[in-house]
């Protein structure tokens, strides 16, 4: 594709010398030999050897620096860096006036990182352009040559010729493949070709050819029927192969005739028969249809059964090559995807020749197959874009005109209009239509509701026609690479002159075979990544992919490609985007196309004509050698030391990468030209292969080999197809230049001004017996004495708190020990207690007998063992309840005062007695222990308990389970 843009074309001083470059691009397939802006690929400066950075480019003289490299994200013009006598490279600054060569073997510069010399193998331009064969067979002499002056003839067609050629022999009938032919053909020129096409037609048998009908323009609709009319209901009788160049001969003498009594058209020649033989001279066939400029298409219908398949006639003359294979539904009836199929292929050719606006043509913009899934309703839903509307048409291919299995359709609008009635007129050709007017932007949905058990499936066709000429309509164009080893897909999208990103492009792979089945199937999606091999370019809307047949095998493979809006990710460049001026530098494009404003696309589909390819034996056989990754970034994490590497994972040659080899240098000419030799391998660590297209990093840890530190390396990588140590590798990317810098080196300690005022130098010489501590460990630990006595300072405190702490703690003990004693001394005799409310008192239990109101006596507050029992260790929870309501009376008295009131004093409830009490046994306790203690005796009016301590046991206690409900509201936890 040639490139130029507005501006230059409306300003065009420098017009014929951007052609030239575009020019060679185009014919010769060299590229630009220059950096671009903000590229990570193919930069505007890079460092090379020497470490400084330089332009990067192609001359013959050195490149001057004009401070482009110390701002490489701002704009500049390349005529300003070419020497004033340099005269190359076109490639690298074609504006420039002195410039007026392409740069040689002699002059190329093979290490720059440019597109050029990533993807032609580092070779120069003029090696490149002198092997196209517009020079395979001249020796340039400069001397020789007179006139370079080019001259363009422009001519515009507006009429296109159609002949068709059809082979009429046994070998065209199997099943109902005939009969679909016919309907084919009647769709075709009745509903399918525009206003301004002629068509004639010509059969063919295993002899000669007759003409049947004589080119003719399709004025009216007698015009249309009468092509299909001369078409035989049968085909011939013989399985011979018919004599196609025969009939090729007579449709480029009808074109020719044609032509000179109403002038130049497009000529096209559709050619349909089951292969062709050997007898066929393609050759002068060929050289025939190129002196009348006619293009061959063919189909490949019903099936190859001759050695070989038309597709050379058509690659010959630069048209498509299609194939239909008829599908068995049983003996005698075939399936209903063979007309669907056909009739598609007819309209593709309609449209690829058709000589007019591209707008004057009906889009596809939504296709389905029902099959009998046990649903008896079908729904679904079609967009129709606001750049699309009327003519447009919902048909449903049926296999059965008499009875299609269909009980009722309807269509709905966005806004609700239900259109539900039909029209038969287009039965004939198998089509079911309404009469419904799609002229509404937005969501339309239908439902269809089939017959179960049908055998045959349907087919919904939607078709609508761009609003004007200038309507942006998403468009998607196919084809392939010239060579089969490797083959290359390419698809581009586009709305309206803006690539299309983000749409999801699904390619279904079949290998028929010659009873309809399909020997291989797969499924695979193209790539727009922009990785170097085969996608040059990320975010042009070309996506591209590799296809080996390794895995089928030879034969005739059949690509069938839809693109859709991949869930409603699809976006394009806005409508309002300026065009880039002159001076911004090269216009396109480096590893990336820049993208501008974008918006979001709404939902989309389109299907696109199958792409029929046949590989032989040795094409299986080769192994392309591709693979490239193009895109290696590198990205130095210096905090880290480490190096971080950033590519897509590879295509190769339709296969997954195994594994990878990452290698090193330490020069450019080592990387690039003794990979293999004077590289070394990162062992420390191997990437993660991924599937193609997938974003893929590793880190380079430099903590693994330190003595790469500091150290400029060159690094580039290759897949391999094998994980096997000695298959081969892949090809060698572009290379980076890294360089991890070691890691700045601790600050030194804080110094200060000694404040001592002795002389310390003199420590280590006064002998070893006057020798003291702090001078040792100054010595050797290198330590100045501002940092020794701070340190001796902070000990010593410590140690004197220590000793502080130490004698509180003694004083605190000895005051509790004086407090216990004099606790003791406020007990009086007399069976009473003196002392103030707040002071601690012991309560012994006391039997039920003993502890009448009449009887007043209490403990003295010890016990005969030498030390005082703790309520806890002997009472019950009642016990403790109990002498907490005497102390702390509900009456707003407190115990002691009670007990201290004369002969009006009242008396504290009595003390229940111990659980192990019992009246059989005298009224007292058994001798055994009670609670973990053993009973005693009375001593003045207290219990006494006699013997030795057990140990308390805490599960013995009683619970509140004792006490009243009406006496636990009073009572909080804290009191328990």
């Amino acid at each position: 594709m040639i490139y130029l843009s507005y501006k230059q074309l409306k300003e065009p001083q420098d017009l014929d010398r951007l052609f030239v470059q575009q020019w060679a691009k185009y014919r010769y397939g060299v590229f630009d030999e220059v950096g671009y802006v903000a590229d990570p690929v193919y930069p505007i400066c890079h460092q090379g050897d020497s470490g400084r950075s330089q332009i990067t480019g192609c001359s013959d003289l050195s490149i001057e620096d004009t401070g482009v490299c110390d701002s490489t994200n701002s704009l500049y013009n390349v005529t300003t860096l070419v020497h004033p006598e340099a005269t190359s490279s076109i490639m690298f600054a074609a504006t420039a006036p002195q410039v007026i060569r392409f740069c040689d073997s002699g002059t190329h510069n093979r290490y720059s990182p440019t597109k050029h010399n990533l993807v032609c193998d580092r070779r120069s331009t003029m090696d490149v352009i002198l092997q196209h064969p517009d020079f395979a067979n001249n020796i340039i002499d400069e001397k020789r040559v007179s006139n370079t002056t080019p001259v363009f003839h422009y001519k515009r067609r507006s009429v296109t010729r159609y002949v068709l050629v059809i082979e009429d022999t046994k070998d065209m009938l199997v099943r109902e493949s005939w009969s679909f032919l016919r309907l084919a053909m009647r769709k075709w020129t009745v509903n399918d070709l525009p206003g301004n096409t002629e068509v004639g037609l010509v059969l063919t048998n295993e002899t000669s050819s007759s003409q049947l009908h004589n080119l003719s323009p399709l004025t009216d609709q007698n015009a249309r029927d009468l092509i299909i009319a001369n078409i035989p209901f049968t085909p011939g009788d013989s399985h011979a192969a018919a004599c196609l160049q025969c009939g090729i001969h007579t449709a480029l003498q009808m074109l020719k005739s044609r032509a000179t009594t109403h002038g130049p058209a497009s000529s096209v020649i559709v050619l349909i028969a089951p292969g062709m033989d050997h007898s066929l001279n393609i050759n002068s066939v060929l050289a025939e249809a190129s002196d009348i400029r006619a293009r061959i298409t063919t189909i490949n219908y019903p099936s190859i059964v001759r050695p070989r398949s038309l597709d050379a006639l058509a690659a010959g003359t630069g048209a498509p090559a299609f194939t239909v294979q008829e599908s068995k539904y049983n003996v005698a009836i075939s399936l209903l995807s063979t007309y669907f199929k056909l009739t598609n292929v007819m309209f593709s050719i309609a449209t690829q020749f058709y000589q007019g606006s591209s707008t004057g043509m009906p889009i596809e913009i939504h296709r389905r197959e029902i099959t009998d899934d046990g649903r008896s309703t079908v729904t679904g839903s079609f967009v129709l874009d606001e750049s699309l509307g009327e003519p447009a048409r919902f048909t449903i291919f049926t296999h059965s005109t008499d009875n299609p299995l269909i009980r009722g359709i309807s269509l709905v609008s966005p806004s609700q209009n239900v259109y539900s009635s039909r029209y038969d007129f287009l039965l004939i050709i198998k089509l079911m239509s309404l009469h419904a007017t799609i002229n509404e932007t937005g969501t339309w949905t239908y439902t269809i509701e089939r017959f179960p058990g049908n055998p045959q499936p349907h087919y919904v066709q939607v078709m609508a026609t761009p609003r004007s000429k200038v309507a942006p309509v998403v468009r998607a164009r196919s084809w392939t690479s010239q060579g089969v080893t490797p083959l290359i897909l390419y698809t581009e999208v586009k709305r309206g002159d803006y690539p299309v990103l983000g749409a999801r492009i699904e390619v279904l792979v079949n290998k028929p075979a010659m009873n309809g089945t399909n020997l291989y199937r797969d499924k695979f999606e193209l790539l727009d990544t922009g990785s170097g091999d085969p996608d040059l370019t990320k975010g042009d809307g070309i996506y591209s992919r590799y296809f080996t047949p390794m895995r089928g095998g030879p034969g005739l493979y059949t690509f069938e490609i839809m693109v859709t809006d991949n869930s409603n990710t699809a976006y394009a460049w806005h409508e309002t985007i300026l065009v880039q001026s002159l001076e911004a530098g090269p216009p396109c494009c480096g590893s990336l196309v820049p993208t501008p404003a974008v918006q979001p696309l709404s939902p989309f589909q389109r299907v696109l004509p199958p792409i029929s390819i046949t590989f032989t034996p040795d094409d299986v056989a080769s192994q392309p050698f591709v693979g490239r990754i193009g895109d290696l970034r590198g990205e130095i994490l210096a905090s880290e030391l480490k190096a971080r590497l950033t590519w897509t994972a590879p295509d190769m040659g339709g296969l997954p990468v195994s594994r990878y080899e990452l290698r090193f240098a330490h020069s450019v000419t080592d990387i690039v030209d003794r990979f293999e030799t004077a590289s070394e391998v990162w062992d420390y660590g191997s990437p993660f292969p991924l599937p193609p297209g997938s974003e893929t990093v590793f880190t380079m840890d430099l903590t693994r080999n330190p003595s790469l530190l500091d150290i400029p390396l060159f690094v580039s990588i290759r897949g391999f197809a094998d994980s096997a140590n000695n298959s081969p590798g892949g090809p060698i990317s572009n290379w980076v230049r890294i360089m991890v810098p070691s890691p700045p080196p601790p600050p030194p300690p804080p110094s200060t001004a000694s404040t001592s005022t002795y002389d310390l130098s003199s420590w280590p010489l006064d002998g070893a017996q006057d020798e003291t501590i702090i001078p040792r460990i100054a010595q050797s630990m290198d330590f100045g004495l501002e940092l020794i006595l701070p340190i001796v300072g902070g000990i010593a405190l410590l140690m004197i708190l220590i000793v502080v702490c130490y004698l509180c703690m003694l004083r605190r003990r000895n005051g509790n020990a004086v407090k216990k004693q004099s606790g003791k001394d406020k007990h009086v005799g007399n069976g009473k207690q003196l002392s103030s409310p707040n002071a601690s008192i012991t309560i012994v239990p006391s039997s039920p007998s003993q502890n009448s109101p009449g009887n007043n006596n209490t403990s003295s507050g010890t016990l005969v063992r030498g030390r005082t029992l703790s309520p806890y260790q002997s009472w019950t929870a009642s016990q403790l309840l109990h002498e907490h309501e005497r102390r702390h009376s509900p009456y707003g008295q407190t115990g002691e005062d009670l007990i201290s009131n004369g002969s009006h004093a009242q008396l504290p409830p009595p003390v229940p007695p111990l659980p192990a009490f019992n009246h059989q046994h005298s009224g007292g306790y058994p001798s055994g222990p009670i609670y973990g203690v053993h009973p005693g005796t009375f001593v003045n009016g207290g219990y006494h308990r006699n013997g030795s301590m057990v140990p308390f046991n805490p599960s013995l206690q009683g619970s509140l389970s004792s006490v009243s409900s009406g006496d636990r509201k009073k009572r909080n936890v804290t009191m328990v």
